[in-house]
């Protein structure tokens, strides 16, 4: 039992995640990177507060801190 406390703050714990996404061409990079994470997060303010960088030319994703929990979600 002892570890099931470490396992859950393991699972709360944020890291940086790259996430590549299949942007339709005529989509804004920046606004459909947030519609693909708001539902994992709750809202489009608690996403632009945890991305970091929007990849726009030579991929298409974005760098964004996550729990293992919401990399599972998403």
């Amino acid at each position: 039992m002892a570890a099931e406390p470490e396992q859950a703050a393991a699972a709360q714990e944020v890291a940086v995640h790259i996430v590549y996404v299949y942007r339709p061409e005529d989509a804004d990079p920046e606004e459909f990177h947030i519609r693909t994470l708001s539902p994992v997060l709750g809202s489009e303010e608690k996403v632009r507060d945890a991305v970091l960088y929007h990849y726009k030319h030579t991929a298409s994703g974005f760098s964004t801190k996550l729990t293992a929990e919401q990399v599972e979600d998403l």
